[in-house]
């Protein structure tokens, strides 16, 4: 398990990948789409250095490299609380925040004296919009 370190200092290209995972928290991105985000206004990041700094914040536990689909790697970010639901037939996503009161937290708490910082949850099932 890799552990968060939010007081590490980041360099100007990471800050600007993070930024992008912080603008569009739900979102899944490659590096493809990540490059796109950045640098939709004038190019200043190199795919190599998009890679790079990606693999950094993973490496941080910042953000977690989730899916490999057809052989491209997809990124989403690690902090944060809250919950995807995931329809295993269309695709479709939804949202949950997880609220710090969540009783779960109690119980991970007082169960494992583990104090929660920021969790990550995927659920999968059916949705009722489409399938």
């Amino acid at each position: 398990m890799v552990e968060i370190n939010f007081d590490q200092k980041l360099t100007r290209n990471v800050e600007l990948v993070l930024q992008a995972f912080h603008t569009k928290p739900f979102e899944i991105f490659d590096v493809k789409m990540l490059l796109e985000y950045i640098n939709k206004d004038a190019p200043m990041m190199s795919q190599r250095t998009a890679y790079r700094a990606v693999e950094r914040l993973v490496e941080m536990g910042r953000v977690t490299c989730n899916e490999i689909v057809k052989g491209t790697r997809k990124y989403e970010l690690a902090e944060g609380n809250y919950c995807t639901l995931v329809c295993g037939r269309c695709g479709n996503r939804a949202h949950l925040e997880i609220k710090k009161d969540l009783k779960l937290y109690q119980k991970i708490y007082k169960d494992y004296g583990f104090d929660v910082r920021s969790a990550a949850m995927r659920i999968y099932g059916k949705c009722s919009y489409s399938c």
